[in-house]
C-alpha cells in the first residue's frame, strides 16, 4: 500500500523567528523540534514515516498529497535472496570457460621506422576561475540548490552540505558577472562576482513553506 503525508492543522508559527538546530529548528510555543524536510527526496520521505515516528515537520507543497513509493524490508530481503542466488549460479557453472584457447602460430611483422599521418598541434586549455561556496538558510545547508553563471550554460548543483565548485572562463569577467542560485521552495538569489572571488556565502530565502506534525494516510 502507497501512503502520503499530510498536514490536518498547519502551524502558524513563523519559521524565520525559530531557533535553528541540526534537523531544522526548535518551536518555542509548542516545545518541539521541527524537522525540515523541504530538500528530502520522495523516498527519503517515506523512509521517515516507515520508522513510525511521529515528527513535526516543514514541507513544501510539492511534498504533500502525493503519493510516496513504498519503502519494505522484504524488497531488500529479495534483493540480496537473488543476488546471492546468483552467485551460486555462476560457481555452479562448468568452468569450461577456463580452457585455454588453441594457440595461433607468431607471425613476425617487419619494422618500420616511417611513421604516416597528420601532425597534431597541442590545444590550449581554456583559463579558468574556479570559485567555490555554500549555499544556506538559517545557516542550514541547501543541498541540490542549481548555481548558474548569469546568462551562460555554466551551471553546478550543491551537494548535502550545500557546497559548491564552479569553474568561470577567466575572459568572461572583462564583463561585471554575476551567480544565481535557485532550488524550488526558495527565492531566486544573484550575487556579484569577480575574478578575485575565491568564495561565497549565499542566503537562500525561503517561498511559501507548510509546518505542523505530519499525519500518514493510505494513498
Amino acid at each position: 500500500m502507497r501512503y502520503k503525508i499530510t498536514i490536518p492543522t498547519p502551524c502558524h508559527e513563523d519559521w524565520n523567528t525559530m531557533t535553528a538546530t541540526e534537523k531544522g529548528a526548535f518551536c518555542s510555543s509548542c516545545s518541539k523540534e521541527v524537522v525540515d524536510f523541504t530538500a528530502s527526496s520522495k523516498t527519503e520521505l517515506a523512509q521517515k514515516i516507515a520508522k513510525g515516528a511521529k515528527l513535526c515537520g516543514r514541507f513544501t507543497p510539492e511534498q504533500l498529497n502525493v503519493p510516496l513509493p513504498s519503502v519494505s524490508r522484504n524488497q531488500f530481503r529479495r534483493s540480496a535472496f537473488l543476488l546471492g542466488f546468483t552467485s551460486v549460479l555462476a560457481l555452479a557453472n562448468p568452468v569450461m570457460a577456463q580452457e585455454k584457447p588453441e594457440r595461433k602460430p607468431r607471425v613476425e611483422v617487419p619494422r618500420t621506422d616511417v611513421l604516416l599521418g597528420r601532425i597534431a598541434t597541442p590545444q590550449v586549455a581554456e583559463e579558468t576561475t574556479l570559485i567555490k561556496g555554500k549555499v544556506l538558510e538559517m545557516n542550514h545547508p541547501v543541498s541540490g540548490a542549481h548555481i548558474v553563471v548569469k546568462d551562460t550554460d555554466i551551471k553546478v548543483v550543491t551537494d548535502e552540505q550545500g557546497n559548491f565548485s564552479i569553474a568561470v572562463p577567466t575572459k568572461l569577467f572583462d564583463n561585471p558577472q554575476s551567480l544565481l542560485a535557485s532550488r524550488i521552495g526558495y527565492e531566486t538569489s544573484e550575487t556579484s562576482i569577480c575574478v578575485d572571488t575565491a568564495y561565497i556565502e549565499v542566503q537562500l530565502i525561503s517561498n511559501e513553506h507548510i509546518l505542523g506534525e505530519i499525519a500518514v494516510e493510505p494513498y
